[in-house]
């Protein structure tokens, strides 16, 4: 288990019953990277993509948690890859509203047409900020209340090696 502490903040729009209340958990781990978390055993698998980095699952109300890792594509530089990131998130229409960082992590979270949007990055201090672990959840807003503790959950066990 990490001993660092995450900040979680999910909006509350309408309580419901969440698609993994009182369900069981997989602990999903990515062979290409070692990127790995938990997600509801509820939720399927989407088909992987071909290159092998990752995979989503999908729930029965609309939404979706994706697990992947990769290559920083900036040269290194953890806080260049987050500005690259929000700027390609903000160009799709996304408007953040909770963006906070440390050293090795950042989250970018916000809404676009009724859906929110929760990405958590990470990278183990040994590797610099080459390998990046990643775990989005996109959900219906109005869902909100239900996704909290498959967010909260996910997202506190995101984790991966360095390589």
């Amino acid at each position: 288990m990490k001993s660092k502490s995450i900040a979680v903040l999910i909006p509350v729009v309408l309580a419901g019953g969440s698609p993994a209340s009182g369900a069981e958990w997989q602990h999903y781990v990515n062979v290409r990277f070692g990127t790995s978390a938990d997600v509801p055993s509820s939720f399927l698998r989407a088909p992987p993509p071909d290159n092998g980095d990752g995979q989503q699952f999908r729930s029965s109300d609309g939404g979706s948690v994706t697990v992947f890792g990769g290559m920083n594509p900036m040269a290194g530089s953890l806080a260049d890859y987050r500005r690259f990131l929000k700027d390609v998130l903000e160009d799709d229409g996304w408007t953040l509203s909770f963006t906070p960082e440390g050293r090795t992590w950042f989250v970018l979270s916000g809404n676009r047409d009724g859906e929110i949007l929760y990405h958590r990055v990470e990278h183990r201090t040994a590797c610099g900020a080459d390998l990046l672990h990643h775990i989005e959840f996109r959900y219906p807003g109005n869902r909100a209340t239900a996704w909290s503790a498959i967010v909260e959950r996910g997202a506190a066990t995101l984790d991966g090696p360095c390589e």
